[in-house]
């Protein structure tokens, strides 16, 4: 069989990708000619097959336009923690929780953590979850009409700026129409459908937005009748719902169970408490911003500021700057910058968890 060569071909310690599907990794168990399904994923054997190289299957992290997102070295993330005992894993800085997400599948424990409100709504849908996914009632409530009157805050406030105005009118009408979903299912469900839910629609937003980013108020990027030599016009003129439904697809088979239990946390990282089952800690702080002196990050906070509001569109109102060009979020801390790190906040979180990791 094809699958068969190509594990067998796989060179000393190499780990090979198989985008969509699952990869090719180190797998400890050895059962001759069968397929075993465990908990959220597939494993298949072949008698002849090297020890090293069986097709292990589980579901991969749904895609994502979110910078810095580490989907494409997950394979390279297999190398390196291929001999170190799986147990529990923190991700302090989690993003749109692709690591969480695969670390879940290699059978950790993962504690996920992200002070954005955006990226909590992730590792809350795609770790935390192991088993609520979006049906097609669901998607019936969520993209059908209102159901009851609503705000139109987005319509008002960001008029020219992300989106055109038919775009607006649905976003203030599909958040609306996620948190009627609390009415109709029970809490624990219905929190895991909001997060499904939410972190489609910020997917979605990211793919109809040039640079995937909401730092300027650039929506004339999209619409001026100029001539394009690249391809993201398709995608931005690709109706939200469309966007929306293939990426709630994408997260509904992205949701397993691997027997353990997960938890999504929503801390600032020198914040969050110190836990002794934490085996590993993976730390993939933003990046560093090119010619800043100060050696700090870039402000996620700032380039994600419509995500975040999208999350509690209740309070957005109230957290925007209204001095800004790009009507971004005012800092609810005191210090500047709040929102990204240095090399010396590095180095005491390193610190701080030096015991607990030892």
């Amino acid at each position: 069989m094809e699958t068969k060569s190509r594990a067998g071909t796989a060179g000393a310690g190499e780990v090979k990708a198989s985008p969509g599907r699952g990869y090719w990794g180190p797998c400890q168990e050895r059962v001759a000619g069968a397929a075993v399904r465990g908990a959220g994923e597939m494993r298949l054997f072949a008698a002849n097959w090297p020890r090293r190289y069986h097709l292990v299957m589980h579901p991969a992290p749904p895609t994502t336009r979110y910078q810095g997102s580490k989907r494409k070295l997950l394979p390279w993330l297999d190398q390196c923690l291929e001999h170190v005992p799986v147990g529990c894993a923190l991700d302090m800085m989690s993003g749109t929780a692709t690591v969480s997400h695969h670390l879940k599948a290699q059978g950790w424990t993962v504690l996920a953590n992200d002070y954005l409100r955006a990226n909590h709504l992730a590792a809350t849908a795609l770790v935390e979850n192991s088993h609520v996914v979006l049906d097609d009632t669901d998607l019936e409530t969520i993209l059908g009409p209102a159901r009851r009157p609503h705000p139109r805050f987005i319509e008002e406030t960001f008029d020219g700026f992300y989106f055109t105005t038919s775009e607006n009118q649905w976003l203030d009408r599909t958040v609306a129409n996620i948190s009627a979903l609390s009415a109709d299912v029970k809490s624990d469900s219905a929190r895991y459908k909001q997060s499904i839910a939410i972190h489609a629609l910020g997917q979605a937003a990211l793919m109809k937005r040039p640079f995937n980013l909401f730092h300027r108020k650039n929506l004339y990027l999209r619409t001026a009748d100029v001539p394009r030599r690249f391809g993201n016009k398709v995608t931005w003129e690709t109706p939200f719902p469309v966007l929306f439904r293939r990426i709630v697809s994408q997260i509904n088979g992205a949701v397993f169970s691997n027997g353990h239990e997960h938890h999504a946390f929503h801390y600032r990282a020198e914040l969050l408490p110190t836990n002794d089952a934490v085996t590993m800690l993976y730390i993939d702080p933003p990046y560093f911003a090119p010619g800043r002196h100060d050696r700090r990050t870039r402000d996620y906070r700032f380039m994600y500021h419509f995500l975040e509001g999208l999350c509690d569109y209740s309070r957005w109102p109230g957290e925007i700057d209204w001095s800004s060009q790009c009507l971004s979020l005012v800092p609810d801390h005191k210090e500047a910058d709040p929102y990204s790190c240095d090399y010396r906040f590095l180095e005491s979180v390193y610190i701080e968890w030096l015991d607990t990791l030892l």
